[in-house]
């Protein structure tokens, strides 16, 4: 678990990198307009009408600086940016209130600068940050509970197995045992398999398959295969539509999920 804040910064290095050629594209895309900009101000005719600016006036506040240059909030992105591309508040650093700069969450981070809580997990950019949790991933240590959550009900946003029982958090929350407690990690009753398909009652109900029933859809194939091996629909089947069952398209070779491939 130690290298989990590691990687979870490359994440964030990685995506700010994409963010950035995206930020820089937008830049190129805005040039481009300058053949349409009556008043010669670095701001396209169509993105002045847009953001409610006059499209023959260069300089609207006569402060001296042109439309295209005004940068009211020091952040290094331009008004006519902010308000035209990234619809953020040219007249705050930082728009969405998030504790990160606007230009910081573009080009650094990869979140969204109008947007609080980027992933929608229930804690905003900044305080993930600070937590080393990923603001661009709801569930950082992917152990089935969002990071905001797992702050909600003490356990290790970072850490999937926070009592080191054995079991993930997200399978003891959801399957009504206690994450903070290794105790209660050594199965059933606890975390009942009623049909013995491999897939807990609690998540077969969150599947939407038959808990008493390995094979919900009666196509030949365990519940539990078709959700972690074949990728194919538990509760359907024929995924594909072909009009051949997922176990046919299994045991012939073919492709379950494929309506083209189909055995023949």
């Amino acid at each position: 678990m130690d290298d989990a804040p590691t990687i979870v910064t490359r994440r964030w290095y990685r995506r700010g990198a994409v963010a950035l050629l995206a930020v820089t594209a937008t830049v190129g895309l805005a040039a481009c307009e300058l053949p349409a900009d009556t008043d010669g101000d670095g701001v396209a005719n169509g993105t002045e009408a847009a953001i409610g600016w006059d499209g023959l006036d260069p300089d609207e506040d006569g402060d001296g600086v042109l439309d295209g240059e005004r940068d009211s909030d020091g952040d290094g992105l331009s008004d006519y940016l902010e308000l035209g591309h990234l619809f953020t508040d040219p007249f705050s650093p930082d728009s969405d209130g998030d504790t990160l700069g606007d230009s910081d969450e573009l080009f650094v981070y990869g979140t969204a600068p109008h947007l609080s809580d980027s992933d929608s997990d229930g804690l905003t950019d900044g305080t993930e940050l600070a937590m080393s949790t990923n603001p661009l991933d709801a569930d950082s240590d992917d152990d089935g509970l969002d990071d905001g959550l797992e702050s909600s009900i003490g356990t290790g946003p970072l850490d999937p197995d926070s009592d080191d029982g054995g079991l993930s958090d997200g399978t003891e929350y959801w399957g009504g045992t206690n994450p903070l407690d290794w105790s209660d990690d050594g199965g059933p009753p606890a975390i009942p398999d009623s049909d013995n398909d491999f897939l807990s009652d609690s998540d077969e109900i969150g599947y939407g398959t038959d808990p008493f029933n390995p094979d919900s859809d009666y196509d030949g194939l365990t519940d539990y295969d078709e959700i972690m091996i074949w990728q194919t629909t538990p509760t359907n089947g024929d995924t594909d539509g072909d009009g051949w069952s997922d176990g046919s398209e299994v045991y012939s070779g073919t492709n379950p999920q494929d309506p083209t491939h189909f055995p023949t």
